[in-house]
């Protein structure tokens, strides 16, 4: 299933509460990332700060015992190190992998330190307020953009075990109720709040992804755009110039089409169309790289990026042959119409000075010679070209 088609599926389902298929989510994840790269750098930088200076306030705002002060001075100080170094990897962005597991790391122990000072105040070694769980726990889960149910379970274990704690060290009483109820709707919302931020973050991605794939997509063959090929394909090609790699381009035609709309109608049209496309996004063009767009009325480009040269000629002529092997019918009769084209391709490892162009104009000359000799065929050549700058087949 193409893109495209798993976005109207997940829009007329209205599923976006829901994990998306697995490419789709990949790319949800890591556009997420990108997007509160800033918010979790900032956030994990402000609490390094107020956990690294607490020495310093520690005494004036929660009178720790002097018992512990030596113990919560060495914990502050591992914390702060471990949350500035979380701050700065996330910042750099590299090594996507070891970044992510500095964030749990940190979110985790940032969540269980602020459980271990709650337990030293229950105990009345000093003052340290639920709210202040309260504040960590949603500014993880707000301003992180992590996924929503590993936030909702972490902020739901906090609040627990926080409520279970002041129950059994203070006991229950109005204070202890009061606590308890405060926590308890402070973690409803907390879990609502980020249940509710995804939410609309998927819904906001997903109408823009589309909204991008309707740009990119011709709705009857699935292919790309012209629009996006023209925008792709130099890339591609700088891109295989700097790797030295061999890319290929095909251009295909429907032998006689314009008869074929006459005779069968516009609609029988549309269906070899959207047939030929499909079979070229799922048999001849499925690698990442790879490039295969509606050209123009039903003549289809395709470019291979890293293909061997000697099964070239092979794949052009096995696509002609799945093509002629498409059981398309006519609609009041029933009977196969056969369905033919002409392919011209040619291939090379780009060197400075081949364009996009020139490589197109070699293509679609091939591809004007096959019809020449009568259709229903294949016409491939490498390409090459003199340091004067013309050009010639091999």
């Amino acid at each position: 299933m193409s893109e495209l088609s798993q976005l109207e599926t997940i829009r007329a389902r209205r599923s976006y509460g829901q994990a998306f298929p697995a490419e789709l989510e990949a790319k949800f994840r890591d556009t997420q990332r990108r997007r509160h790269r800033i918010g979790r750098t900032l956030t994990f930088a402000i609490q390094g700060i107020a956990i690294a200076l607490a020495p310093f306030y520690g005494n004036l705002l929660f009178a720790p015992d002097p018992s512990i002060v030596p113990w919560l001075a060495l914990g502050t100080t591992a914390m702060g190190l471990l949350l500035f170094t979380t701050a700065w990897a996330t910042f750099r962005s590299h090594a996507a992998g070891l970044t992510q597991r500095y964030q749990a790391v940190s979110v985790i122990a940032t969540a269980w330190g602020a459980l271990y000072l709650r337990y030293l105040s229950l105990l009345g070694l000093m003052d340290w307020p639920p709210e202040v769980i309260s504040l960590i726990v949603a500014s993880s889960s707000i301003f992180g953009g992590y996924r929503w149910r590993r936030m909702a379970v972490g902020a739901l274990f906090c609040f627990v075990v926080a409520a279970v704690m002041q129950l059994e060290l203070q006991g229950w009483n109005r204070r202890s109720a009061v606590e308890v109820f405060s926590l308890a709707f402070m973690g409803l919302i907390v879990i609502l709040g980020v249940y509710g931020h995804e939410l609309i973050s998927r819904v906001a991605w997903i109408n823009h992804r589309y909204a991008d794939a309707l740009a990119r997509t011709d709705p009857l063959t699935g292919l790309s755009t012209r629009a996006e090929f023209n925008r792709v394909f130099a890339s591609r090609l700088a891109q295989a110039r700097r790797d030295q790699r061999c890319v290929a381009v095909l251009l295909f035609d429907i032998d006689h089409f314009k008869s074929v709309n006459d005779t069968y109608g516009h609609l029988f049209g549309d269906e070899v169309l959207h047939s030929v496309g499909r079979l070229i996004r799922t048999e001849f063009a499925r690698r990442p790289l790879d490039l295969r767009v509606r050209f123009g009325g039903e003549e289809i480009a395709i470019l291979w990026y890293d293909i061997d040269e000697s099964q070239i000629p092979d794949i052009a002529e096995r696509l002609l042959e799945a093509v002629h092997r498409l059981e398309l019918r006519e609609p009041g009769s029933g009977v196969t119409v056969p369905i033919t084209a002409s392919v011209g391709v040619t291939w090379l490892r780009p060197r400075d000075g081949v364009t996009p162009v020139t490589l197109l104009r070699y293509a679609d000359e091939l591809l004007y010679q096959a019809k020449r000799q009568g259709r229903n065929q294949a016409v491939a050549h490498g390409y090459y070209e003199h340091r004067d700058g013309s050009a010639q087949w091999k």
